[in-house]
């Protein structure tokens, strides 16, 4: 505007210049006009012209450059409007271009995505209506089609479980509460643990797939993706990524693994986020979105824009595996702030926030725990494993097809819920899959295979061990020696101590630094044993170790090493060492102890026994490995030398029965001796004392069957020694159990065993207390109030015990609903029978009658008590305060004052005994008295039963009477008001089932049956030798049959408990749990045998 009105005043006095200019110029040129001025008016005229001149001059050059100037302006704004075009030309073009690069980018995330998982598992839902079993066929028959219709085996579980972790105030994040939720300990894969359930109450709530999907694209998260190994973290993120590529085209995301981290400039977590960092993410989002691209600026200043604007998903994956724990926390809280507006997603193991070293600053943890949401994976259910296993050709001629899943032994399933193991399965061949008996074969089977297969694949890593002057190795004993480098490797990293947050020191499962003294050990190691197969010096195995590691980590689809971490300055110096799982570590540690391990090695082992109350849950793989290694595999005398730790008498924790349990046939085999196989022995063949025959050959070499031999004389005569040894208390008690008058002999005799099964169901009592409680469902009553009361809270002991309680007030809701339900579509009495049919189905089996009645019984001597506190304590003295530890937790967690479990005086029935620990004190209890040698065994069925009766001339042809004393229990009928329903005072004198769960009382405060035996009804349930099974046989199990007895099968428990139920305390009710169950309710009693010698013949006091 400025310029503009100069131009106009400029031209206005130009004008007025101009017209006067004009005048004078006008007059000098009118000839007459001049001629007639004088001479002094033409002076005056010129001086004028002069001076008009002189003053015009300036304005007109000021004037002109006005002009100029304006022209110019023109010029610039058409250049300008001109420039503005083509920039929004480049422009509009790049933002094709960038389009097209982002579109390239997700379409090739979703091609690889589909290419890896071409398939998903989408079953069909359950439709309200629709009865389990029918809701079961449908999903069965899905998986069938599913599973025909894919050949490669690629299915991705989409369904899989994620919960997130609840934290009791969002807007004040505890701390200290997050910690304990992110435990390690309670993220054990496979079963369940204490720690595992008291990490689950009320802090874990189930989310849905696609609500977290539209929370990370509609808002900004901080996201923590938590679990144990195996469970599937990595493929969660690829799936998220792929699904933010395909679904949400306003996102970027990136996932990065640690290899992103690995070079010179970046140097994994030395990053400067304050100077260098973000441009260093942006670095590498370039080289991920574009790698080939010349214009690697351009896509920079993109990227920014995209962040800027907050439109970019940064997945970090495998935390738990950088090297530099010690700045985790700082740099992630760079990470949030230097990416503010970006919503980020994490994974790794739970030891990543809990790890002493994760931060130096405890308010760093605090800073970064508290901004962000913790999720977890879940274990896959029964469904999920048949889909993800599929199905095969089945041998059975009346079924085409086979679900891979069913051909696993029930007993081994657990392990089956890991993704990873999954995936092993999958790597067997036919042959070996139908061989499967335990967890253990499937990993020594697929580690075998997965070594075979990568020394296949990588040219380098078949020179392993392969010297032109030396010897050449086959490829079996090339798979041998990689086995043997990967076993001393996971040997010695599991032997390092760490610290955890809280000053522990643990056992190292998290990586290995192979420094120059570890790869010394290592190549010692490997020396001793492949010296005659190689003859090669150390410093070549110490090369074969460096770098076939390396060789073998960079074939991707070993399974075995997830990778090699190696120094920027020498690719060549091995740096760390990962496992693709705690389970695959723990594996090639016990790979190492039994094949390889020289007795100090083996001495090692010690500080690994695992024991149910083992604080380190990791080292039950460990041990589980070792005692189920293949025969083939193994070398006696290493195995020998390890196994003799789980019979030490000294132990830090109780004594670890289970692994006694699956070591004794074996070890048995390498002593040379025979034994009474009393618990999986049918009852039948155990009368005619037939000696099982072994499964292991037992031709060994001496020093083997001198070690097996005297671990087994060591652990025999431990009785032995306390009754011998006069200085403590301790013979006393000895004597107290072994004492003549405590052992009653029950008489040979005939039988009805069990009960009428047409008879069987619910006792009157509980029937009409169930019809009541139905009543009270029809007329309105609250069904989750009432499940809840019918399932009372001290019934239930330990956090397990309390997601128990969960299932079966579920479980009861819905049998409450459906009833409901029912009674509108089917009418009110077929309803009734529905329920009352569900709820014994689940809680009264009609189990009681035998294949065979009436049973003929032999003679057998029994002790009048129940297994006391003060005897179980002489064979594991430690086994107290396991005791004391459950209770206590027991106590702290009862709301009900009143009903508060005690601890057990020494004379109460030893309680928290699972069947390995009752089978372990039998083995243990062997002694000699005047001249004669006694040991123990748990009574089979037909035994325990007709002593408990106590008729000593029963009639073979009538069915006894429910108890012992008659048939009535209760004193009144049971009210569904009446939380604790009283018997019959009188009994509860015979049989110890009044008011306190758990609280036992001393056996000989009790009255006792005609045989002389003592609260043989109520106070615990007692184990029993034999294996459940639905309908008892006297001749189960048959030795040759096909189908062998798997070690973690049911074990039949007799006798009831405290629970006030009378359908529990009668002489024929039956009950099974898992031989590894372990609680408050649980005890045994035992019979005598008397043997005549050292080895085991037996006697004729209990010959049939």
């Amino acid at each position: 505007m400025k310029e503009k009105k100069e131009i106009v005043i400029g031209a206005a006095i130009s004008a007025t210049i101009t017209a006067i200019v004009t005048n004078a110029f006008n007059s000098i040129f009118d000839i007459n006009k001049l001629l007639s001025l004088s001479t002094e008016e033409i002076l005056h005229l010129l001086r004028n012209i002069i001076l008009t001149i002189i003053l015009l001059t300036p304005i007109f050059l000021w004037c002109y450059r006005i002009y100029k100037q304006a022209i110019i302006k023109d010029n610039q704004e058409a250049i300008e409007l001109s420039k503005e075009k083509e920039r929004k030309r480049i422009e509009n073009e790049n933002k094709k271009e960038w389009e097209s690069i982002k579109k390239t980018y997700r379409d090739n995330i979703c091609k690889k995505w589909k290419e890896k998982w071409p398939k998903s598992y989408s079953p069909p839902q359950w439709k309200e209506g629709t009865s389990k079993d029918k809701y079961q066929k449908e999903l069965d028959e899905y998986f069938k089609i599913l599973n025909l219709n894919i050949s490669d085996r690629e299915l991705y579980i989409e369904d899989q479980g994620l919960e997130l972790l609840v934290q009791k105030d969002p807007q004040k994040p505890d701390y200290e509460y997050i910690l304990k939720a992110l435990n390690p300990k309670a993220f054990v894969l496979g079963r369940d643990t204490e720690q595992e359930a008291k990490n689950d109450i009320g802090k874990w709530k189930p989310q849905d797939r696609g609500n977290f999907f539209n929370e990370i694209t509609q808002s900004l998260k901080r996201v923590f993706v938590i679990s144990g190994g195996g469970i599937g973290k990595s493929t969660f993120l690829e799936w998220l990524r792929f699904k933010l590529s395909s679904e949400d085209p306003a996102t970027l995301a990136f996932l990065f693994v640690k290899e992103d981290f690995q070079d010179d400039k970046i140097n994994e977590l030395e990053i400067n986020y304050k100077i260098n960092g973000l441009e260093t993410i942006i670095n590498l989002l370039v080289k991920k979105i574009d790698p080939l691209s010349d214009k690697a600026e351009l896509i920079k200043s993109w990227i920014k824009s995209e962040k800027d604007a907050g439109r970019i998903v940064l997945l970090i994956d495998g935390l738990d595996h950088f090297q530099k724990q010690n700045k985790m926390s700082s740099w992630l809280i760079e990470l949030q702030s230097a990416w503010h507006n970006c919503s980020i997603v994490l994974s790794g193991r739970p030891y990543v926030v809990n790890s002493k070293t994760w931060s130096s600053r405890r308010s760093n943890n605090q800073m970064f725990v508290g901004n962000w949401q913790f999720y977890r994976l879940k274990e896959f259910t029964e469904n999920q494993q048949k889909a993800y296993l599929g199905v095969t050709n089945s041998r059975d001629q009346e079924q085409s097809i086979v679900f891979r899943r069913d051909l696993v032994p029930e007993g081994e399933r657990g392990m089956l819920g890991i993704p990873r193991v999954l995936e092993y399965l999958l790597e067997l061949t036919p042959e070996q899959f139908s061989k499967i008996d335990s967890v253990t074969k499937v990993f020594d089977s697929a580690l075998s295979n997965l070594v075979t297969k990568s020394l296949n694949e990588n040219e380098k890593l078949k020179k392993l061990g392969q010297y032109p002057s030396q010897f050449d190795l086959n490829q079996t004993d090339q798979t041998k020696y990689v086995l043997a480098i990967l076993g001393v490797l996971a040997f010695l990293m599991t032997q390092q101590r760490r610290s955890d947050e809280q000053n522990q020191e643990d056992w190292n499962f998290n990586s290995l630094e192979i420094s120059p003294d570890v790869l010394t050990q290592a190549t010692e190691r490997i020396k001793r044993h492949f010296s005659d197969k190689l003859g090669i010096d150390q410093s070549k195995i110490c090369s074969d170790i460096r770098d076939g590691l390396i060789q073998f980590s960079s074939v991707m689809t070993n399974g075995i090493l997830e990778s090699i971490i190696t120094s920027p300055d020498s690719p060549d110096n091995i740096y760390y060492l990962f496992w693709t799982s705690k389970s695959v570590q723990c594996y090639f540690t016990a790979y190492w102890l039994a094949c390889y391990a020289d007795e100090t090695d083996a001495k090692f082992f010690e500080h690994w026994v695992w024991s149910p109350e083992s604080v380190i849950d990791d080292l039950r793989d460990i041990n589980l490995f070792l005692v189920e290694m293949p025969e083939k595999k193994i070398l006696p005398v290493s195995w020998v030398n390890s196994a003799a730790a789980w019979f030490k008498a000294e132990q830090e924790l109780s004594r670890p029965a289970e692994m006694m349990f699956r070591a004794w046939p074996r070890l048995l085999a390498y002593a040379d001796e025979d034994d009474w196989d009393w618990w999986n022995t049918s009852y039948h063949k155990m009368q005619d004392r037939t000696k099982q025959s072994s499964t292991y050959p037992n031709s060994y070499n001496p020093k083997t069957k001198e070690l097996a031999k005297n671990i087994i004389k060591e652990f025999r005569n431990e009785l032995t020694g306390i009754l011998k040894d006069t200085s403590t208390d301790r013979e006393k008690i000895a004597k107290e159990f072994i004492s003549e008058s405590s052992w009653k002999r029950v008489p040979e005799g005939h039988f009805k065993m069990g009960y009428p099964e047409d008879e069987q169901g619910f006792p009157r009592q509980t029937l009409e207390f169930w019809h009541e409680t139905l009543d009270l469902v029809r007329n309105g009553e609250d069904i989750e109030q009432l499940a809840k009361r019918l399932n009372p809270e001290d019934w239930f002991t330990g956090f397990q015990g309390e997601i128990l309680r969960k299932i079966d007030v579920e479980w009861l809701k819905g049998v409450f609903s459906d009833y409901k339900n029912n009674i509108v579509h089917e009418g009110e009495p077929t309803a009734r029978t529905k329920a009352i049919k569900e709820i014994e189905d689940r809680w009264r089996k009609v189990d009681e009658t035998p294949l065979q009645n009436p049973q003929h019984v032999a003679s057998f001597e029994m002790h009048q008590f129940p297994v006391l506190h003060r005897w179980f304590r002489l064979f594991s003295p430690k086994h107290e305060d396991a005791v004391k530890k459950f209770l206590d937790e027991a106590r702290k967690r009862s709301k009900d004052s009143e009903s508060r479990v005690e601890p057990p005086g020494d004379d109460h029935p030893v309680i928290y005994i699972n069947w390995f620990e009752a089978w372990a004190f039998c083995q243990w209890a062997q002694w000699e008295h005047e001249g004669k040698t006694y040991r123990c065994r748990l009574p089979h069925e037909p035994e325990w039963e007709f002593a408990a009766h106590g008729v000593k001339d029963p009639r073979p042809n009538q069915f006894l009477p429910d108890y012992w004393w008659g048939n009535d229990y209760y004193i009144e009928d049971i009210s569904t008001e009446d939380k604790y329903p009283i018997p019959d005072l009188q009994h509860t004198s015979k049989a110890h089932t009044y008011k306190i769960p758990g609280g036992t009382r001393s056996p000989s405060t009790a009255e006792c049956n005609e045989f002389g035996f003592y609260d043989i009804l109520g106070n615990v349930w007692e184990w029993m030798a034999n294996v459940y099974d639905p309908k008892y046989s006297r001749y189960s199990p048959d030795p040759d049959a096909e189908k062998k007895i798997s070690i973690t099968e049911p074990r039949a428990m007799r006798g009831g408990v405290w629970y006030f139920l009378d359908l529990l305390s009668r002489c024929s009710h039956r009950f099974r749990l898992s031989p590894d169950d372990r609680d408050y309710k649980m005890g045994f009693r035992v019979i005598r045998e008397e043997i005549e010698d050292s080895t085991k013949k037996s006697s004729k006091s209990t010959s049939n």
